[in-house]
């Protein structure tokens, strides 16, 4: 990237483009209802933190935009202070909070980013939601939360992955690509090349949204992103152990004594070992676990790391070597599904659909490689494999501090 944005600065293209890409103008009863209990699922069934949990909790949340989530806090019983640098978002945020009666749940609101805020007083509920993977480098951020966090107490954070990035950054790549050969920019250009993408599936935000929050946000880059197990070790090392994850980053086949003692560090070493194993799955967004030895899950790795960084290249500089290269990527990841004695995948349907989806992705980079806007416009909206994949680029991850008499 020639000129990467700064790091950290996510809020500031996000007040400059006048976007807020988690509003989801709540107006009702009903409609807050609905919203805290589809966040109530991901908590209680995903991340094993129900609503319960919140209740009477002193909680921290960086980043909160407009305040949905942090209205479904609130509504579960916890006091809530936020930290919200992109001030343009405040009105809607503090009308919400009245709109709804929950004004004395909120104990303050502040206006520096994360890594220039200094807690006053510990919470027992963190939350960074969205924006944490810009923050560089990460030390920023760690030291403030490990602050923040009172031992035994909770940090909730959801981010993109650097390999589950992978799809997200080649929609992104693919339509900065088609914007250059059909002259045309923005909503309009998206529309003529995801059309059909955004019209399958069920969506609450609008696509003009979708379209700046990811298509055109030029912190959808590799960079940009959390490494998983580079995440968890980090966290290992200022008093942090995994409490929960999804995807999920421990081994749930793993069999080992009840009783067995567990440190941060331990832990770090086994979750690891199953993400190196999990790379193809978390790339694509599907059941791919790699059952090879050790050499066969370090090739699979390389194949997914190659490939985004081929995929970063085109976005970058695009053109048909690029595509070229990030063609060749996808016909390689293909070859390494059809190893069964490598791959672990549920089904055989399951791994044709795999295979289907990185077909669709290599024609999609060799139609960007010959510069024909025409033929790939059609093609993507055309060919349903393509217009089902979106892959996983989203991680949640909640840890918990451990107290000294744990260490």
């Amino acid at each position: 990237m020639s000129n990467p944005p700064p790091a950290g600065k996510l809020y500031s293209y996000y007040r400059d483009s006048g976007i807020s890409p988690t509003f989801g103008s709540l107006q009702t009863e009903a409609d807050l209802d609905r919203f805290c209990e589809q966040r109530a699922r991901i908590f209680t069934l995903k991340l094993q933190m129900p609503p319960e949990m919140f209740r009477d909790a002193r909680l921290l949340e960086f980043g909160p935009d407009t305040g949905e989530n942090a209205l479904a806090f609130a509504r579960w019983g916890a006091r809530i202070e936020l930290v919200e640098p992109n001030t343009a978002v405040w009105p809607q945020l503090q009308a919400y909070f009245r709109h709804f009666g929950l004004e004395n749940q909120l104990l303050g609101l502040h206006d520096k980013p994360i890594q220039e805020f200094a807690p006053a007083e510990q919470a027992d509920i963190v939350v960074a939601e969205g924006f944490i993977h810009t923050v560089k480098p990460e030390k920023q951020w760690i030291d403030v939360v490990r602050q923040a966090v009172r031992p035994n107490g909770y940090l909730i954070l959801f981010y993109y992955e650097r390999r589950g990035l992978l799809m997200e950054v080649f929609h992104a790549a693919l339509y900065r690509e088609f914007r250059r050969m059909a002259g045309q920019k923005g909503p309009d250009a998206a529309r003529r090349l995801y059309g059909a993408k955004w019209d399958a599936i069920a969506h609450v935000r609008r696509f003009n949204s979708w379209v700046m929050d990811v298509l055109e946000n030029p912190y959808t880059h590799s960079q940009f992103t959390l490494d998983a197990p580079r995440l968890i070790q980090m966290m290992a090392e200022s008093d942090f152990e995994l409490h929960q994850s999804w995807p999920r980053y421990r081994d749930d086949l793993r069999m080992q004594w009840h009783k067995a003692p567990e440190s941060p560090s331990s832990i770090a070493a086994e979750v690891d070992s199953h993400l190196q194993r999990s790379a193809l799955s978390h790339a694509l967004g599907r059941t791919l676990y790699c059952i090879g030895d050790n050499a066969s899950v370090a090739a699979v790795g390389r194949q997914v790391d190659e490939l985004l960084h081929a995929v970063d290249q085109a976005l970058d500089v695009g053109g048909r070597q690029a595509w070229t290269s990030v063609a060749k990527g996808f016909v390689g990841l293909q070859s390494s599904i059809d190893r069964d004695n490598t791959i672990y995948a549920p089904s055989a349907e399951a791994r044709r659909s795999a295979k289907a989806m990185l077909d669709s992705a290599s024609r999609c980079a060799t139609l960007a490689a010959d510069g024909d806007a025409e033929r790939l416009a059609t093609f993507a909206n055309a060919d349903q494999s393509f217009v089902s994949f979106w892959g996983q680029p989203a991680h949640y991850s909640v840890f918990r501090k451990r107290a000294r008499t744990d260490l």
